[in-house]
């Protein structure tokens, strides 16, 4: 048959099998592709992550300021790293330049096991502030489950207008503070504008913050309550949503190796010199000179 009649693979004088172009093309263009589609949409997200970052520092210092000093300026620090990372990544994969492709590999390696590792974090934290709806703050011993605790409660006696927090030295039950500094400089850069904002958040009808009538302000157990499960019912989709940027991350990293690997030709001289001879072989139709059979 016809088949039969066909040479098998060519092979170098040294014995190798030739490389495979139409594969590495394949494999070339499809990593160019995704990566220029998706670092133009991270430059996107960059761009708008810094605009959201200067509109927090203009209109919501003041309530950033009350979870963290640094609170105010991380979107605009966040965005100008991703913005770099996706101007990085696309001229990366437009000039085939295998240093770029490299310190882009590292840095979105980095980023893939920390967004693995937050969501990772997020999904086995669902239920962690459970523990504040039992009332009983002086038998917390978990450090972070303390903070979120003194945190949650200074909200509550600054929101609330109730100025009635006990330490938990002074009881050994209700709702308490376990440290006094953390508690008090929490409670002085919280502000209105964050009352008001807990104002607008309902569960079950019932609002969070609402001086006047009580509601969540009845006591700071039920405001804890409201709390935990206000900010348990966020934390899952949003480790979902970690876990699947990981993935998308992930690809990321896989078609930058492919890219990288594809460039052989540039660095290794015995690989580009089997292909420049598949490629002369493949015009002359004979094998091209240097390329037996066997």
């Amino acid at each position: 048959s016809d088949r039969s009649l066909r040479p098998p693979a060519p092979r170098s004088s040294t014995g190798a099998q030739q490389p495979n172009p139409r594969g590495t093309m394949v494999c070339k263009g499809a990593s160019q592709v995704y990566l220029k589609w998706l670092n133009s949409l991270i430059i996107l997200i960059g761009l708008l992550l810094l605009a959201l970052g200067v509109f927090c520092i203009v209109e919501l210092k003041a309530e950033l300021e009350a979870v963290s000093q640094i609170a105010p300026f991380i979107g605009v620090i966040a965005g100008a790293a991703v913005l770099l990372v996706g101007i990085l990544g696309c001229w990366g994969a437009s000039a085939q330049n295998k240093f770029i492709l490299f310190v882009y590999w590292i840095i979105m390696t980095v980023v893939t096991v920390a967004v693995l590792a937050a969501g990772a974090v997020f999904m086995t934290q669902v239920g962690l502030l459970k523990d504040l709806e039992v009332g009983n703050s002086a038998a917390i011993v978990d450090e972070a489950e303390a903070k979120i605790n003194d945190f949650t409660l200074a909200v509550f006696d600054v929101c609330c207008k109730e100025n009635s927090i006990p330490p938990c030295a002074d009881t050994t039950t209700g709702a308490c503070f376990k440290d006094k500094a953390f508690f008090d400089e929490t409670a002085s850069r919280i502000g209105p504008e964050l009352c008001a904002a807990l104002a607008e958040i309902k569960i079950d009808g019932v609002a969070l913050v609402a001086p006047e009538d009580k509601q969540g302000c009845e006591s700071p157990v039920i405001f804890q309550g409201m709390i935990a499960t206000y900010l348990n019912d966020n934390i899952l989709p949003i480790g979902i949503g970690f876990i699947v940027i990981s993935v998308i991350l992930l690809l990321v990293d896989i078609c930058t190796c492919c890219l990288i690997c594809t460039n052989r030709e540039d660095y290794d001289a015995e690989y580009r010199q089997r292909v420049q001879q598949q490629n002369g072989g493949a015009v002359a139709g004979t094998g091209g000179p240097g390329v037996k059979y066997v």
